[in-house]
């Protein structure tokens, strides 16, 4: 266990504050930069973003090709490849950089049409 979380437990003076720590840590411990949690996927031969996952229904219901999807995924996985940051659910994270067009790779022309940016051009171009 870790030197600062045994301190933590060690300073615990109530049955209640112990119980906070004990799902603290728990959580903690769930927590998984994204190569891990790729590396993970990849052991376990499951698909990192499925075709089940809720990402297709909203891109599909939004105008977003599947295509523009994959594309933000490349880039998703790009930028975040040496990231120490860590998560619990990076398919949850994924989804809400589509939903949020976090890359800016799309826009809805005059007619509603869902087109990748320039920059979506570009990244296309790149991952060719």
């Amino acid at each position: 266990m870790d030197k600062t979380i045994e301190k933590l437990y060690a300073a615990c003076q109530t049955e209640d504050e112990t119980v906070v720590l004990n799902r603290l840590v728990a959580r903690i411990s769930k927590q998984k930069t994204f190569n891990r949690w790729l590396a993970d996927m990849r052991e376990r031969m499951e698909s990192a973003i499925p075709h089940s996952d809720p990402v297709w229904d909203m891109a599909a219901k939004s105008g977003i090709t599947p295509e523009m999807v994959k594309l933000c995924w490349m880039e998703f996985k790009i930028r975040h490849d040496t990231d120490p940051k860590r998560g619990i659910d990076w398919r949850r994270t994924f989804r809400n950089c589509v939903r949020s067009n976090w890359y800016r790779l799309w826009y809805a022309d005059a007619d509603g049409k869902i087109q990748l940016t320039s920059q979506g051009r570009i990244l296309e171009k790149q991952h060719e």
